[in-house]
């Protein structure tokens, strides 16, 4: 089924009949796959050592298919699960993801990684530095990526209580993306989940909805904030580093660039009772050209329908600010 589901993906359509049901479903050329993820949660029911040999298999298969293939090893889902702290938790968590970085390290180019956050993010910052140094101490480099298969504010609350897809858990997701966007051992990452339908529990979650009785989809908070950073981000990212006078993890700041002498800012402040003013060190003389705010009423604020679409939104500002150097970043919103 592996190799059969590589040539549906990769193959020619005029000479395989599964490329063939792939254009007929509308992608008549070959999908160019990022990486072969092998398998979703698996260490709930498998142990390591039957992963290992299913995982093997699968390469195998996929390989007579795509021989450049790339392949996402499944990593650990949660570690919480495993107890709250301390070495033996960390161990235990840990013995997944090393077992295959030693049986199918060398046969591997990503390793799965579940990551569920609340109010704040980088707490999580500990489990991504566990597999990073696991995986050199393993394989003696860091040529094998992590990548966040599944990211988002958890939640267990179904309702008005629900804070995912409010613009507190929204800050809290941009809060997630600028860390991720420059760390060197994170590849990439998934939102969950992209629709939802309804005021079921996926529809906190989502980037876009629909009701049930509705046929229009909207976006949700979570779909603008990410269209923002799709429209904002450049595609290098500058080296950069944020100094607080406060201890307070409410801030973060990423700089990216595209070709050219253009600078983006990307400043996101989650918390609702804190302002700050961020005094910027830059290299060269800038002039501010635009500021793009995302924001709500407040905290609680959510998009849940049509009829509450502009409930979080985003407003560009036209600007012409010679030598910018200063920014007064006021509470609850993400600003480029």
């Amino acid at each position: 089924l592996n190799g059969q589901y590589a040539e549906y993906m990769t193959g020619d359509p005029e000479a395989s009949e599964l490329a063939a049901l792939r254009a007929d479903a509308g992608l008549p050329d070959p999908v160019d796959v990022y990486a072969y993820e092998l398998g979703n949660e698996l260490d709930y029911t498998l142990s390591a050592e039957e992963y290992v040999k299913r995982a093997k298999a699968s390469i195998r298969e996929i390989k007579k298919v795509d021989p450049d293939a790339k392949f996402m090893a499944c990593g650990i889902s949660y570690p919480v699960r495993f107890g709250n702290g301390g070495t033996l938790y960390a161990e235990e968590w840990r013995k997944w993801h090393k077992t295959i970085l030693r049986e199918i390290g060398d046969e591997i180019d990503y390793i799965s990684y579940h990551m569920y956050y609340g109010w704040s993010v980088s707490g999580q910052k500990e489990y991504i530095d566990m597999i990073t140094n696991d995986i050199r101490e393993i394989t003696g480099d860091d040529r094998i990526k992590i990548v966040i298969t599944e990211q988002a504010v958890w939640t267990e609350v179904v309702g008005e209580n629900n804070e995912s897809n409010t613009l507190k858990g929204c800050l809290s997701t941009a809060d997630f993306v600028q860390r991720m966007y420059g760390s060197d051992n994170v590849s990439g990452a998934n939102y969950f989940a992209f629709p939802g339908l309804g005021r079921l529990n996926d529809s906190l979650w989502a980037y876009m909805g629909k009701g049930m009785n509705e046929e229009a989809w909207y976006l949700s908070g979570i779909g603008k904030m990410y269209n923002d950073f799709l429209e904002n981000l450049g595609t290098t990212v500058i080296k950069s580093e944020l100094a607080l006078s406060t201890s307070t993890d409410a801030v973060t700041a990423v700089a990216t660039a595209n070709n050219g002498d253009e600078l983006i800012l990307s400043l996101n402040n989650k918390y609702p009772d804190f302002d700050c003013t961020l005094n910027f060190e830059f290299q060269n003389d800038y002039t501010l050209v635009s500021e793009t705010i995302f924001t709500g009423e407040n905290e609680k604020a959510r998009v849940w329908g049509k009829d509450t679409e502009h409930a979080l939104d985003s407003v560009v500002y036209e600007k012409n600010e010679p030598h910018f150097n200063r920014y007064e970043l006021k509470n609850n919103r993400l600003v480029f």
